[in-house]
């Protein structure tokens, strides 16, 4: 699926972080992941929980895609932000270097997953080099939306899932009508959660989504404070 993908020679990608943990939520929740936090958005929502990786207020670094690649202590990739596709290109040029490496035959062994995790206002040039995309939208009437939603009905392709934040009942019964609207097959709901507050704020969006008969997930790296590692 990833023949094909150009060598660009792109500039170094900047960063706000880079560990490797367990993935927190949504479909590979519970898997051990190399997080790049690639630094740059193109939003400033005011539930953001990571306004460190676009805030300025950071102290970001720059890298070489093929060293994000030489770095990796786990080789599932999920590329996050921010808002990764701000640097689609670098992304691009470490799945190539992951495809040309895999047939040394010193790094055989388990494949390359590249998941990545947007905002859905940028349309990738390239989707199917991803093996999971989760999409968190914040509009719902924008052509990039409707994009993504096409997109996600070509499940025998593309592995795309929505991700709706939710903060109290009265947003999942929305989201109700919303997925009921629009037909959306593969979603998640996940609470926006304040620091100190996660179980209680867990308990009752996920108490909201049973009722509304919707799909949930934890945020487990909030519930059980995982530690990361560089």
């Amino acid at each position: 699926m990833r023949s094909g993908v150009l060598n660009r020679n792109v500039v170094a990608m900047r960063l706000a972080e880079m560990y490797a943990s367990l993935q927190g939520e949504g479909p590979n929740v519970g898997q051990y992941v190399k997080f790049i936090r690639l630094y740059g958005c193109n939003l400033n929502c005011s539930f953001c929980d990571t306004k460190y990786s676009h805030d300025g207020k950071c102290e970001s670094f720059e890298m070489e895609p093929v060293d994000v690649v030489d770095t990796a202590v786990a080789r599932h990739f999920v590329w996050t932000g921010g808002e990764p596709l701000l640097q689609e290109d670098g992304i691009y040029e470490a799945i190539h270097y992951q495809t040309n490496i895999q047939k040394i035959p010193c790094f055989e062994g388990e494949p390359w997953v590249n998941d990545l995790e947007t905002n859905g206002t940028i349309i990738p040039r390239r989707p199917d080099l991803f093996d999971t995309i989760v999409v968190s939208p914040k509009a719902y009437d924008t052509e990039e939306f409707f994009w993504w939603l096409d997109l996600s009905r070509k499940a025998d392709m593309y592995n795309v899932w929505f991700k709706f934040l939710a903060a109290d009942e009265k947003s999942v019964k929305k989201l109700r009508y919303l997925i009921d609207q629009y037909d959306i097959a593969r979603y998640y709901v996940m609470p926006i959660t304040t620091d100190g507050n996660e179980t209680e704020e867990h308990k009752r969006i996920a108490t909201a989504c049973i009722y509304e008969g919707l799909n949930f997930t934890p945020r487990l790296h909030k519930l059980l404070k995982i530690e990361a590692f560089a």
